[in-house]
């Protein structure tokens, strides 16, 4: 258990709290910060903690090892407009022909509205 994780277990034990990694992709990428990352995802929810990871493109968790363990692991998705490969979002974030119709077709109005798509899994199998 890392120390983010002791603290969190021993920090208000029944008060949920939240851990909000900014540029955490990026990081990720450095071999220290990705295992805790991940390390963050897979066992953080036991502790009565949400993790957050934020990036705007889908090809950036895309590109750091531990992308499985992160994306396995955030049952909640929030997405912007995916210009990218259809298909790899199909088969990496497990989403429906018809989700990533809806991921493609999202608009952004600089200044005015960003539009997403939010996945949970509240109501799903």
């Amino acid at each position: 258990m890392n120390s983010s994780s002791q603290a969190f277990k021993s920090t208000d034990p029944g008060r949920p709290k939240l851990s909000f990694h900014r540029r955490s992709v990026g990081a990720a990428q450095e071999r220290g910060f990705g295992q805790i990352l991940a390390e963050a995802f897979r066992t953080y929810r036991k502790l009565g903690c949400a993790v957050v990871a934020v990036s705007q493109a889908v090809s950036d968790f895309l590109a750091v090892p531990w992308r499985k363990t992160i994306l396995q692991n955030a049952p909640t998705k929030i997405l912007l407009r995916q210009d990218g490969n259809r298909l790899t979002l199909k088969e990496e974030l497990k989403l429906s022909p018809e989700e990533v119709q809806l991921v493609s077709s999202v608009m952004t109005v600089p200044g005015v509205r960003s539009e997403f798509y939010l996945r949970t899994s509240w109501g799903r199998e």
